[in-house]
């Protein structure tokens, strides 16, 4: 079968913004946006040093057109000359202003996932906050073998895991399937796999559990709400226990608030670093439009450097320099 990289954007308008704690601004505006388009250009750029193996690449959004222009940067380009094809979507599962303060346009995965089952092959979804440092070749064999593979993050069980703990999603998977469910663990967004005909199963749940879930928003109820409840729900109810996703990336912090990073976890073949969206994706985006790495240990060695591994104490005094001037600026 034929494999699949993907990431997406979806551009909200001021009448449907909402907020991204790792970005700030207001998400309708270009200066917020162009955020994404460098990690997205990063994305790509990374894979295709990286990737022995063929692949396709895919990427959706709602936009009619790719950026011509990011920091004099022809993205459109970019897109054309290296064969990404283009999906325009819309957001079909669209929530109320008052559903959830972040991350409203994230069901957006599932608009993915529906066009996805029409196309057959293994398909990797994954957050534009990612860069691949190795080939991946093992885990689409993992995915056409099993049929589906999942990220778990591991959290306490009453933890608040954006409005819901695990305890309180135990008792909603009770009350939505009518069993308990012993084990739960909360499956990370950021990596979405799964075979074309798994795709049909998966939206089939979706939109059962869709019309579950909004009852409860209209009852002012605790609810689901944001993608990644939702897919730990349906790869449960599905069967799914594999979660071999862990082998191949983590959710790697570095904010001078929370800062995990360490030497292990440059052996991931897929990083995924939500705090670097303005900052080392941004220096990568400079250094991949300008051509200046050879081969993919030439790119490993730079985000090395550019994550500060071997400095952790430099690196949180840095976090802490930027965190003050984004204060200062207004973003953060």
């Amino acid at each position: 079968m034929d494999n699949y990289i993907i990431t997406w954007f979806y551009a909200e308008n001021k009448d449907d913004e909402s907020f991204y704690p790792s970005v700030g601004k207001n998400t309708s505006d270009f200066e917020f946006q162009k955020v994404y388009w460098r990690c997205v250009y990063d994305f790509y750029a990374s894979a295709f040093l990286t990737q022995r193996e063929k692949v396709n690449y895919l990427f959706f959004t709602n936009l009619a057109e790719i950026p011509k222009e990011v920091d004099g940067v022809d993205v459109r380009a970019f897109f054309k000359e290296n064969a990404i094809d283009i999906v325009q979507r819309e957001l079909t599962s669209k929530t109320p202003a008052d559903w959830f303060f972040q991350f409203r346009n994230q069901f957006y995965v599932y608009d993915i996932i529906d066009c996805l089952k029409n196309i057959e092959g293994n398909h990797l979804i994954l957050d534009s906050d990612c860069v691949f440092t190795k080939d991946i070749s093992e885990l689409f064999s993992n995915i056409e073998k099993d049929g589906a593979l999942a990220y778990p993050v591991p959290h306490g069980d009453n933890y608040p895991i954006n409005g819901i703990s695990l305890n309180q999603m135990k008792g909603l998977y009770k009350d939505f399937y009518g069993h308990e469910m012993g084990s739960l663990e909360y499956l990370g967004g950021e990596l979405i796999s799964f075979r074309s005909d798994v795709a049909v199963k998966i939206m089939e749940e979706f939109h059962k559990l869709w019309k579950k879930n909004y009852r409860l928003y209209e009852e002012g109820s605790v609810k689901l709400n944001e993608e990644a409840h939702f897919w730990t729900f349906i790869y449960f109810v599905l069967g799914f226990r594999k979660f071999e996703g862990s082998r191949f990336t983590r959710r790697i912090w570095t904010a001078a608030q929370l800062d995990d990073l360490t030497e292990k976890d440059m052996d991931y073949p897929i990083m995924h670093l939500p705090s670097e969206k303005r900052y080392a994706f941004k220096t990568l985006f400079k250094l991949f439009a300008n051509n200046r790495f050879e081969n993919s240990e030439a790119f490993v060695k730079t985000l090395r450097k550019e994550l500060l591994v071997d400095l952790p104490k430099v690196r949180k005094i840095r976090r802490i320099i930027y965190r003050a001037l984004d204060r200062i600026s207004g973003r953060g």
